[in-house]
């Protein structure tokens, strides 16, 4: 969350921060928000994202919250409706800097960063 604060408030590009911390969605508690609909509400119930974004006040910062807890986050982390987000993200928000929020990751929880990674690295891009 502070790297997205920090790139949206530094670069002259809007960061779309994704609260991937499935088991505990907690991104929106720090802008003082409540969602009603979150991103497992777009993955399972079909909501549509511009219905679940919300601006917490900073300029330039976007935020796609959780809302409620999954204790199999690992499963849907990496099942093909996440990567189908992901290509929905990268082809709806081509001028966005997208972030995902990832909880730590434990022994028990395995997720290849590549699964979800389509950008090359910040400062590659930002060079170009």
């Amino acid at each position: 969350m502070n790297l997205a604060l920090s790139l949206a408030q530094d670069v002259n590009q809007t960061v779309l921060l994704v609260d991937l911390d499935l088991r505990h969605p907690r991104v929106h508690r720090a802008f003082g928000f409540e969602p009603t609909v979150g991103l497992t509400d777009h993955l399972f119930a079909g909501v549509p994202l511009p219905d679940i974004l919300f601006t917490p006040g900073v300029e330039r910062l976007v935020v796609l919250p959780g809302r409620e807890s999954y204790p199999h986050s690992s499963e849907i982390l990496a099942s093909p409706d996440m990567v189908a987000l992901v290509q929905e993200l990268k082809h709806r928000y081509p001028d966005r800097l997208v972030l995902f929020d990832l909880p730590r990751c434990s022994r028990r929880m395995t997720l290849s960063p590549s699964r979800l990674t389509w950008m090359p690295p910040f400062w590659s891009s930002a060079r170009a």
